[in-house]
């Protein structure tokens, strides 16, 4: 019966946290299946190993020897994706907002790692992480490579402010 409660107790806190965090349960599970190996983060898979051991000596019983073994399994999942998701995008946001920063772009436009994780489900083809423009030339930022990439005229129109599209005379090429 405890296993089964431990188990119930953790699809509420997977649940609540990916609501939170995420906007759905779904996309904690899509990010980590399809774009853990796509973040453009070195050392990643030690920040991911570093997560999971801190979680781990978090619940266990020398660190918390109060908590009941109930309680161990969803506190340890609580642990596991708060920190991992936050270590991991206060660092992407750090290197976005210094490679716009060291960039000097004529205008920019940023949304915070956790916009974008909230919003790319719903918006993956129109949405912008974020956007710089020095000399008229349209950037995005990936997080795949974790850099400004040069934006193509016919992408740009359909994600840029409208005002920079007309002050630079952007337009389709096709």
């Amino acid at each position: 019966m405890e296993v089964l409660i431990s188990l119930v107790l953790s699809i509420i806190v997977y649940c609540v946290i990916s609501l939170l965090i995420f906007g759905n349960i779904y996309t904690f599970i899509a990010l980590s299946l399809t774009f853990a190996d796509r973040l453009g983060i070195p050392f990643e898979g030690i920040v991911l190993t570093a997560t999971v051991a801190f979680a781990t000596l978090i619940t266990s019983r020398t660190f918390m020897p109060w908590l009941g073994a109930v309680f161990r399994p969803p506190v340890f999942l609580a642990v596991g994706m708060l920190l991992g998701v936050f270590s991991v995008g206060t660092y992407a946001d750090w290197k976005r907002r210094e490679a716009i920063f060291e960039f000097q772009p004529d205008l920019e436009l940023q949304h915070s790692f956790f916009d974008s994780i909230r919003e790319v489900p719903r918006e993956f083809q129109f949405y912008v992480h974020s956007a710089a423009l020095r000399h008229c030339v349209p950037y995005i930022w990936s997080y795949s490579r974790m850099a400004l990439v040069e934006l193509k005229p016919d992408v740009a129109v359909n994600v840029l402010p409208a005002d920079w599209i007309e002050k630079c005379g952007i337009k389709r090429t096709h």
